[in-house]
């Protein structure tokens, strides 16, 4: 007689293992040992779920008596009270990792060489990643934007270099100036990575200007982006830029717009912020609350359009510094800029005048309408259509900016060719 299982029974258990296989619970954790080398800032970017034994090491010959391992920053970048010690062993583990976990680790040394003592310090930036596909071949790292290869800049300010990749592997990226090193960095990189890239300097001087190059390479490739930095000393020789904010002297009753289209990729939020008085200068972006100044919105004055912001008409009340806001994979990316408002005279608008003005307001919300046509076009036409589409409404906007020393002819001239690219972009 054959006893058959009964079913009843049987379905308690089936659910139970169909819950471990849900949860994860069933598959084994993926390990990964890592050694840090040196005291450069080491990315590691891993799966959820992963399992990370970190290594604290020295490598000099001389064995260091005690480790301890701190988490000194959060994973929203704010600095952490390191007052929890998380190991005293020179290995960290960290077991099932999942995005509370994220955030930068410190590990300090302490030892003696002979009869002096010494100290040293590790640390790495930890990221995690949904990401559990395979890589599918072998890819050499790939930018995430298109470039503008001059970078503008005016003296005593900030430059900010951005040279965003992906990567499947682990890469090794550096900046250099005039084929002079500037700093190097090492990702180690669990399945898909994206990382910013950044290289800052604040208080620019003239001899910062140069080329400034990218590069980025893993095992089954490199590629690499030259910058060309020129520095200014006077405002109105510095040309225009669409990649970050430039510092604006207008009148009231003027358009005021800042680009800040550098950090424009990845599907990442820009934020602009009003910090009136206080230079972008003497705060940190890492550690600074940003809720203590304006947020930019939409109103009926302020427009947000793909990155950019754009005040019309300003008062002598929007006079101050802006900044534009990106939450970075490290941390934050800021550019800033300065807006001076000079009080306009009173004077009598002639009708002639009246029915100018309303035409320019017109002629920049149609070139502003045609924007979101782009997203029908080819990608090879749509980065030639988007600028074209900026200029002519920085020219609307500006219109003093453009020719301030040209001819009358030059300036009809100008007028006609305008007209010309506002019809070749409707017809792309």
């Amino acid at each position: 007689m054959i006893d058959h299982p009964n079913p009843l029974r049987i379905l308690p258990v089936a659910i139970f293992i169909i819950f471990l296989l849900t949860e994860g619970l069933c598959r084994k954790s993926h390990s990964k040992n890592i050694i840090l080398e040196n005291e450069e800032d080491v990315i590691v970017l891993t799966k959820k779920g992963s399992n990370l034994k970190v290594k604290c090491h020295y490598s000099e010959g001389y064995e260091p008596d005690d480790y301890e391992w701190k988490k000194i920053k959060d994973n929203r970048h704010f600095a952490v009270l390191p007052t929890e010690t998380l190991s005293t062993s020179q290995w960290l583990d960290l077991v099932n990792v999942r995005f509370d976990d994220e955030g930068q680790y410190s590990c300090i040394m302490n030892g003696f060489k002979g009869n002096e003592t010494f100290s040293e310090k590790r640390d790495f930036v930890l990221k995690t990643t949904n990401y559990t596909r395979e890589p599918y071949g072998k890819m050499k790292p790939k930018f995430q934007k298109v470039f503008t290869e001059d970078v503008p800049l005016f003296v005593n300010r900030t430059l900010h270099l951005n040279c965003p990749f992906t990567s499947t592997s682990d890469t090794q990226f550096s900046w250099s100036k005039n084929n002079e090193l500037l700093n190097e960095k090492k990702a180690i990189i669990e399945g898909f990575g994206a990382i910013d890239n950044e290289y800052s300097l604040k208080l620019s001087k003239l001899s910062d200007a140069g080329n400034y190059t990218c590069v980025v390479k893993n095992k089954y490739g490199s590629i690499q982006n030259q910058f060309t930095v020129i520095v200014y000393d006077d405002e109105n020789k510095k040309p225009l830029s669409f990649e970050y904010p430039r510092d604006l002297s207008l009148k009231s009753g003027d358009s005021a717009m800042f680009f800040c289209h550098a950090f424009d990729y990845g599907n990442k939020e820009i934020n602009w912020y009003f910090l009136n008085s206080t230079n972008p200068m003497n705060i940190d972006i890492e550690t600074v609350d940003l809720s203590q100044f304006k947020k930019m919105d939409n109103d009926i004055d302020v427009t947000l359009l793909s990155g950019k912001l754009i005040i019309d008409p300003v008062t002598i009340h929007d006079a101050g510094w802006y900044i534009c806001v990106q939450k970075g994979f490290e941390r934050p990316l800021m550019a800033e800029a300065q807006l001076i408002v000079e009080k306009s005279l009173i004077k009598v608008t002639s009708v002639e005048d009246t029915n100018q003005d309303e035409n320019i307001s017109d002629d920049k919300h149609f070139v502003l309408s045609l924007l979101p046509m782009l997203s029908t076009l080819p990608m090879d036409k749509k980065l030639k259509a988007r600028i074209a589409i900026e200029t002519l409404v920085h020219n609307i906007a500006f219109p003093d900016l453009n020719a301030a020393e040209n001819t009358h002819a030059e300036e009809k001239n100008t007028t006609e060719k305008s007209s010309t690219n506002t019809d070749s972009i409707i017809t792309i």
